[in-house]
């Protein structure tokens, strides 16, 4: 994926997360709606569980995602998914 495609996902995931924090289940529906998958919304804990998520606790103890990590994960998941290499600059 070249630079211009992948600001254009990341533009694209960061106008669907309207929040600055979303947890694990409104992650994968934001990666569901913009990746044109399917994954069922119960991954988001298992992957937080896993680690595979970072995330931290809001003032009710429940999980969250900071809009910066839950949009570098889903660009990540996306591109990892499409087999897709990335070159730094």
């Amino acid at each position: 994926m070249n630079n211009t495609a992948e600001n254009t996902l990341v533009e694209t995931v960061e106008a669907e997360i309207n929040a600055d924090f979303v947890s694990p289940y409104q992650l994968i529906k934001v990666l569901n709606k913009v990746g044109e998958y399917n994954l069922p919304t119960q991954m988001g804990y298992n992957y937080t569980k896993k680690g595979m998520i970072k995330t931290s606790k809001n003032t009710t103890g429940k999980l969250q995602v900071s809009k910066d990590d839950a949009v570098a994960w889903i660009v990540k998941y996306i591109e990892k998914k499409n087999q897709v290499v990335v070159e730094s600059e």
